[in-house]
């Protein structure tokens, strides 16, 4: 579990700076610092890592990407090297458990709702990790290239298929939509499985190039930006969808289905996303046309 919040912060105006602005953040209610600064590997021009937990019922007038904001003001904040933020209400529950377990808790709001968060990121991870370990086993073993091309064809001939049943949906009025219960299974259901289609894709993909090994399925998107598969702005705004995946498998009671309307707008994401990986095993040879074509 994580260690107790960060006391002595004198020494240390950067961070004593960033937890008091994030004290005056209405809606955060829990804030950690992990990685290499948490953990004591920290070199002086380290990144600080930063993990908030919101309070998604408080209303906050300001930019809509609540990340990217407070991302950029943290940064002006401290100046003097990055600051990275990520959401853990949205985030693949790998990093939520490390966070949990590993980081330092610079900002407890509540009692109640810190053990109610980690509670519930221990009971998911719990429940994730024979997936998470096949996973893993996966991406060490490995496999040849020409089996590795074989299921990202199988896994973008799928993608193909959900973005074909989604398609008529996202142009639906949004009261049809939640209207009907077969309607809303359909939807939750194809952006789900597109979702881990694009994670799957993403780490064989990583396999084929013998890129570094991705530590979750957020950092395997983001991997692909690394290494040129995607651009990588679209790499970063992409990354968010394996958060999106894991509250439509773990969360399904509690699913925001404005959330839901919002993916379904963006299904071009994911079928630029299509595109980019088409293009790169066309490189190779491999071409896979879309569904229908």
């Amino acid at each position: 579990m994580s260690t107790d919040p960060i006391t002595s912060l004198s020494t240390n105006d950067d961070l004593a700076r960033i937890q008091t602005y994030l004290a005056n953040q209405g809606d955060i209610v829990l804030a950690y610092l992990f990685g290499s600064r948490a953990t004591g590997r920290a070199t002086p021009a380290s990144d600080y890592d930063i993990a908030v937990v919101t309070d998604e019922n408080v209303p906050v007038p300001i930019h809509p990407d609540r990340r990217y904001h407070l991302a950029g003001e943290l940064g002006m904040l401290v100046r003097t090297v990055p600051v990275d933020l990520v959401v853990l209400n949205r985030a693949p529950i790998e990093l939520a458990y490390a966070v949990v377990v590993g980081g330092q808790r610079l900002l407890e709001r509540s009692l109640a709702a810190r053990v109610e968060f980690e509670a519930t990121v221990l009971s998911r991870y719990a429940d994730m990790l024979p997936v998470l370990r096949a996973q893993r086993a996966e991406l060490i073993r490995g496999g040849d290239y020409e089996a590795g091309i074989r299921r990202n064809r199988a896994r973008l001939t799928r993608l193909d298929e959900c973005l074909q049943k989604l398609e008529p949906l996202r142009h639906l009025p949004t009261d049809s939509l939640l209207a009907d219960s077969y309607l809303r299974d359909a939807a939750e259901r194809n952006l789900e499985v597109a979702a881990q289609c694009c994670i799957d894709i993403s780490n064989r993909l990583i396999l084929l190039e013998n890129a570094l090994r991705p530590a979750t399925s957020y950092e395997s998107l983001l991997r692909l930006g690394e290494i040129g598969v995607l651009p990588m702005d679209f790499a970063r705004s992409l990354a968010p969808l394996s958060g999106f995946r894991n509250i439509l498998v773990h969360e399904y009671l509690d699913v925001d289905w404005n959330e839901i309307i919002l993916h379904l707008q963006h299904l071009g994401e994911l079928a630029t996303f299509a595109s980019f990986i088409r293009q790169w095993m066309g490189r190779w040879g491999a071409t896979i046309p879309p569904v229908g074509a």
